[in-house]
């Protein structure tokens, strides 16, 4: 028998948590899986030691162990607490760890109690990075999985192989090679061992060729390696390559929900880069259907996603950072978009997804560039759905696209784009219905936050200069536009008179000649320190309704602050300068009964724009909602009229529409005295002075 120095040499331990020697701690050695003692040896000629081993006022022992045995050592304090219980501790000269340079060549051999440890120097040869380390359990019958189980071919019955860690996975430990060999049943491989067990899987450096579909399990994260971030060739080390042989095949989806109102728990996904076919055959680089909770990060992308690159139904809190996608065309082949939220069909409606710092870039070759859009939510996709820090340029189509039934906030993007020539074609296009949107009550909801926090959006253009417009508005309920640099656009908002309010403040628009093209004046509720630097010849901003230019009326304005530079002082600008004091005037919003559309605020108010004697003076919202769901009351009365009792002024009259929204009007009834008594309404009947129902 041999007998040598135990792994940590002459060990010495301390109390956990501190600098303070383990004095008389006791430790006690096993056979390695087992709790049968172990005998260990206090020098290499075969001094027996205690069993448990006291260790002396140093924490300190000296061990060696039995050449030929594994070992399980438990460590205790003196009052028998364990400090660390470490099982198959083999000695520095021990024989039994076997080197193989495969996973075939592991298979051919058998394990035996000496002989109990392996390890693997690559999974089809040496240093391919699919290496591993094995103990042999002579009662496993698990079921062989060509990685971290592995039955010898000899064996009939009980014994495995079996991985030391197979909590710590990675894609080439079950065959995943860099070398364009197809890796899809190898990732998949690993992703349901990982889904199996709660595991994560990781992606080493390397180049690997996915062919078909990767099915991410539910609650499984796949991590590639991330090395240096200011080396951009080093940024994205794990590259996945997809070349599929039939249209319309997605790179990785999330595994199909048991219904279409369940969530799937979606785990991270980091560190990778896709190239999508060169041929087009790739539909989407992502696909996820109701995701709960997912984390994707440091994601980039190129070549055409004729689909988009990621796309997702149904999702519930999802957060997605720091991706870059790319495209130039290739073989006439452009993507649609980065992103694509898809329609609610009867399903999930998602919900809370944030994606922030992307970097979206097609190519700038005249008509044909490589994407289409930046960001697509289809019809009634979902709700409070943010994109923050996006860097856009050289989309040929409309940037930010979002169709109707979607509430969306845009902070901080950074747009410089190109258009298709002669096209119209907007930056941010909102509430257009689109095709074959899905009936469903979530369609009304239609809403843009655009923070620009300062930052600029650029439109160039393929052919005429008059194509450029910012924002498309068809059935949108609000809009805000805010702190913005406009460069190059020629009409600032255009679309339909479905849309219900706009406002504006803190915007710097060069060469903005058009401001608004088919959208009811009365929509725009406040404008504030802007400043539209038009050169148009008559010397005014205009809108354009039903294709015929006009100037814009100064009843539209809530509060002044909009200055036109080529128009100080006219009637028709959008905002004056009074001549008399140099100061902003102010003109109130105008309805002939309380508004009935729009959404509006508590505290709101609007003016009468038909007075007369005993009318309201105006209106104000006592709650936040659309139309008559603000719960407008009367704001003040135009003096007293006087009548018959027959002529006494009603709800209808007062232009509300409850009883309670015209308490506090008074009225002079000759028929109650010759010369008019004084009676108020209380909401729900007249009264004399006294409190008398009359």
């Amino acid at each position: 028998m041999a007998y040598s120095l135990s792994p940590w040499l002459k060990p010495r331990f301390f109390i956990t948590g501190t600098n303070r020697p383990l004095a008389g701690g006791l430790m006690y050695t096993y056979k390695a899986g087992t709790t049968d003692p172990a005998t260990t040896y206090s020098d290499d000629t075969g001094t027996t030691n205690t069993n448990p081993i006291v260790l002396d006022s140093d924490g300190q022992c000296d061990l060696f162990l039995d050449d030929a045995v594994s070992y399980r050592i438990i460590l205790k304090n003196s009052a028998g607490v364990t400090q660390f219980d470490k099982d198959r501790i083999a000695s520095l000269g021990s024989t039994q760890v076997q080197s193989f340079n495969s996973i075939a060549a592991l298979r051919l051999r058998s394990g035996t109690s000496i002989a109990n440890a392996a390890k693997t120097l690559g999974y089809y040869a040496a240093g391919d990075g699919g290496g591993n380390s094995f103990y042999w359990d002579s009662t496993s019958t698990a079921t062989d999985n060509s990685a971290t189980i592995i039955k010898p071919t000899l064996v009939s019955g009980a014994g495995r192989w079996l991985a030391v860690d197979p909590n710590n996975i990675n894609v080439r430990q079950f065959g995943a090679k860099i070398d364009g060999t197809n890796t899809t049943t190898h990732f998949q491989a690993a992703i349901n061992f990982a889904a199996s067990n709660g595991l994560v899987v990781n992606v080493p450096k390397g180049n690997y060729a996915i062919f078909t579909t990767v099915t991410l399990k539910e609650g499984v994260s796949l991590i590639g390696e991330k090395t240096n971030p200011y080396n951009a060739a080093a940024y994205y080390p794990s590259t996945i390559y997809h070349l599929p042989t039939s249209a319309n095949t997605n790179v990785f989806e999330l595994e199909t929900p048991a219904t279409g109102f369940t969530y799937v728990h979606c785990g991270a996904v980091e560190n990778l880069f896709i190239f999508a076919s060169p041929v087009g055959y790739t539909k989407y680089g992502f696909y996820l259907q109701n995701p709960l909770g997912a984390r994707f990060d440091n994601i980039g992308a190129s070549n055409p996603f004729v689909g988009g690159f990621l796309a997702i139904k149904g999702n519930l809190n999802g957060v997605f950072s720091n991706f870059r996608v790319s495209n130039a065309t290739v073989s006439g082949t452009r993507s649609l978009a980065a992103v694509v939220m898809l329609s609610y069909d009867n399903h999930l409606y998602s919900t809370t997804a944030r994606f922030k710092n992307f970097y979206v870039s097609g190519s700038i070759s005249a008509g044909t560039g490589g994407l289409t859009s930046a960001f697509i939510a289809l019809p009634a996709a979902g709700t409070g759905i943010k994109l923050e820090e996006w860097t856009v340029e050289s989309i040929t189509g409309v940037t930010f696209d979002i169709q109707k039934g979607n509430e969306v906030q845009i902070v901080a993007p950074y747009c410089e784009n190109l258009p298709n020539a002669n096209v119209d074609t907007p930056v941010i296009q909102v509430g257009v219905t689109g095709a074959a949107a899905p009936n469903n009550a979530y369609d009304t909801i239609t809403s843009l936050t655009f923070d620009g926090q300062g930052s600029k959006i650029q439109q160039y253009t393929q052919g005429a200069a008059t194509n450029t417009v910012f924002i498309n508005a068809d059935v949108a309920q609000y809009i805000i536009v805010k702190d913005l640099q406009l460069s190059r656009c020629i009409k600032f908002i255009s679309g339909t008179a479905s849309t219900q309010r706009l406002r504006i403040s803190n915007i710097q628009a060069v060469g903005v000649t058009t401001f608004q093209t088919g959208m009811i004046p009365y929509t725009i509720e406040e404008e504030g320190g802007c400043f539209f630097l038009t050169t148009y010849v008559a010397g005014s901003i205009n809108y354009e309704l039903d294709g015929t230019k006009n100037t814009m009326p100064k009843a539209l304005l809530k509060n002044a602050g909009l200055f036109i530079s080529s128009d100080v002082g006219t009637e028709g600008a959008l905002s004056w300068l009074d001549r008399a004091d140099n100061q902003f005037n102010y003109t109130a919003i105008k309805y002939a009964v309380r508004p009935g559309n729009g959404v509006w605020r508590i505290g709101d108010v609007v003016v009468n724009s038909a007075p007369a004697i005993g009318g309201a003076m105006g209106w104000a919202a006592t709650a936040s909602g659309y139309g008559d769901a603000a719960n407008w009351i009367i704001r003040g009365q135009l003096g007293i009229a006087s009548g018959a009792t027959w002529g006494r002024p009603t709800k209808s009259t007062m232009g509300v529409s409850t009883d309670a929204g015209w308490a506090g009007t008074q009225y002079l009834d000759t028929t109650l005295s010759a010369n008019g008594k004084l009676i108020t309404w209380t909401g729900t009947m007249w009264v004399d002075y006294n409190g008398t129902s009359v």
